[in-house]
């Protein structure tokens, strides 16, 4: 029998869209395109009384859309495609008090490295904290002082990019970790070196081994054994995953030694370029002369190679 669900009487009335939500205690943390919400003007974020739905007094005023929220003790990690939030320039990501909404140190600064007059802007659609690790995807190339196509793990402590280093060849939009796996969503057809369409289980580095390759920086996560479910997600556009849609997916372990002879060019590692399957290409392991944050005048923009998907 199905069961209709009610909406109760909280109602915080944003005034545009809510892309993101995170719970901590009795405060729901939103974010968005909104301009108000909970009886109060709060720029794109804000902090919601779980009971009454009415806005507290914290206020990080982001200047641009908010995409993804997570908490972890006191500090609520937020991305999205704002360069200001909590009174300090924030490129697209930030660590926020939780108490008073400023902005901490901890700054991964995440961008581009090169220019796309279509898609010019980068974006953090994702974020997931596991232990000492925030985990970081959207559209970028380049956060935490390192290149990272798409997907990253950044260090609680600093920001700075763990080795952790998948290469989505496309937008991440989700991600979710539970025992040594971090699960991801997206745009992409590639991750961890493996063609992977839309949806994987990733290596946290940690708590799975992969062998003893030194190059392998977050290979997909073994599995098996797992019958094929013999379907494949194309799109997933939310911020989280739920665990049990993740886990019907039938992942392999791999290594990328093991990628290169077994998938000929399977995937675009360290410095390749070649790789016809991507929908976007992933960029070149040497950095572009690029301000912070900003975009390089005369950088080459992401073509699709003839024959994507």
């Amino acid at each position: 029998m199905r069961r209709r669900g009610t909406a109760t009487a909280w109602d915080p009335n944003a005034n545009n869209d809510v892309s993101a939500l995170a719970l901590s205690g009795g405060t729901v943390y939103a974010g968005g395109s909104f301009t108000s919400i909970g009886g109060q003007p709060r720029s794109r974020i804000a902090a919601l009384d779980a009971a009454s739905g009415a806005a507290i007094a914290w206020d990080p005023n982001a200047n641009n859309d908010v995409r993804a929220l997570a908490v972890s003790g006191g500090t609520v990690y937020a991305g999205g495609k704002f360069t200001s939030i909590g009174g300090q320039t924030r490129n697209r990501i930030a660590a926020l008090n939780a108490a008073s909404a400023a902005a901490s140190a901890w700054d991964p600064n995440a961008y581009l490295n090169f220019y796309d007059p279509f898609n010019p802007d980068p974006v953090v659609y994702a974020l997931a904290v596991t232990g000492s690790t925030v985990y970081a995807g959207g559209y970028f190339t380049n956060v935490g002082g390192e290149l990272r196509n798409r997907i990253a793990g950044l260090d609680a402590s600093h920001g700075a990019a763990t080795a952790w280093d998948p290469e989505a060849n496309d937008d991440v939009y989700a991600l979710g970790g539970e025992r040594g796996t971090v699960y991801a969503g997206g745009k992409f057809t590639s991750v961890g070196v493996q063609p992977q369409s839309g949806i994987a289980a990733i290596t946290d580095g940690s708590l799975v081994s992969v062998g003893d390759d030194p190059e392998h920086h977050g290979g997909l996560a073994d599995r098996s054994p797992q019958p094929d479910p013999g379907w494949h997600a194309d799109r997933i556009f939310s911020g989280s995953i739920r665990k049990s849609a993740a886990r019907a997916v039938g992942c392999v372990g791999a290594r990328r030694g093991d990628a290169r002879r077994s998938i000929p060019r399977a995937g675009a590692l360290r410095g390749d370029m070649g790789w016809s399957g991507a929908r976007r290409a992933v960029v070149s392991r040497t950095p572009l002369p690029t301000a912070r944050g900003g975009r390089p005048g005369d950088a080459e923009e992401a073509r699709d190679h003839p024959g994507s998907v």
